[in-house]
């Protein structure tokens, strides 16, 4: 297929994924204009292979909601396939179905009258579940200690900035999250989790600014989440156009300092497009 054919089939992906997503937003055209600037621009027409991972990622994300655990764990193991790094994400169904693990764990083990030959199968399990999840977390940990932090030739100069435009959205649904973002219990645990993560990488990106420049991709979608919910905290439609507008502009000046201003944005523009 060529390069122009690998190309395309990662954008094919990501823009699919990223689709599916936004389209299920409060206010979806919202959930594109603040994906433009990072997660289309740099991701999608600059790291091919993990943009596949980030799209399958965002795919994975609607069936997580909705308690489809089998359906997540497969996409993002598909787009481990492409990029390793996503598979960090495969502790977020852990962290999300701890209470409905507890309950059952504690059902099927002392309130049923199940065999002890069924206890071990459960126990056993489980057992094998969290070995994988923590063999996988040792082999990326290993990756990234060696690529871009052994590596000191690795550094990441907008990742602070990045970090932070994580962080920001992440502290609002955290501090807001009961009037800003009235959802279902796993859905908010979702995005609680993520939004933990996008705090704590804010503190870790000043020692370890590509790795976690890196893997902060994968947070891409809290922004994108929380920002197409949070103009409908106000109930007066001018003030709703107020503040989507006024994330657009935001989200707009980032572009422009970016192209204009970032390290390597030469290798963007002019973008050489087939057509």
């Amino acid at each position: 297929v060529g390069f122009y054919g690998v190309n395309i089939l990662s954008a094919s992906i990501l823009v699919f994924g990223l689709t599916r997503f936004c389209w299920k937003l409060p206010i979806p055209w919202l959930g594109f204009v603040v994906s433009i600037p990072y997660l289309i621009t740099v991701v999608g027409m600059g790291y091919t292979r993990q943009s596949i991972a980030l799209g399958f990622l965002l795919l994975a994300l609607g069936h997580i909601e909705n308690g489809r655990y089998k359906k997540f764990v497969g996409l993002v193991l598909v787009g481990g396939l492409f990029h390793e790094s996503v598979l960090v994400m495969l502790g977020l169904p852990l962290l999300v179905a701890r209470g409905e693990i507890y309950m059952y764990v504690r059902e099927e083990l002392f309130n049923k009258p199940t065999s002890g030959r069924s206890k071990l199968i459960i126990v056993l399990g489980i057992l094998g579940v969290v070995a994988l999840f923590l063999a996988v977390t040792y082999k990326l940990v290993g990756s990234f200690w060696e690529f871009y932090i052994v590596r000191d030739q690795w550094a990441s100069s907008g990742g602070k900035i990045r970090s932070l435009m994580n962080a920001v959205p992440a502290a609002i649904l955290l501090i807001g999250r009961a009037k800003l973002f009235p959802s279902g219990p796993r859905e908010s645990e979702v995005w609680r989790s993520l939004s933990y993560g996008a705090i704590i990488s804010i503190f870790l990106v000043f020692y370890f600014s590509t790795a976690i420049d890196r893997l902060s991709i994968y947070l891409l979608p809290l922004q994108i989440y929380v920002w197409s919910h949070f103009p409908l905290r106000w109930r007066d439609p001018a003030l709703r156009t107020f503040f989507a507008i006024g994330i657009s502009a935001a989200y707009a000046l980032v572009f422009y300092v970016w192209l204009n201003y970032a390290e390597h944005a030469y290798y963007w523009v002019p973008y050489e497009s087939i057509f």
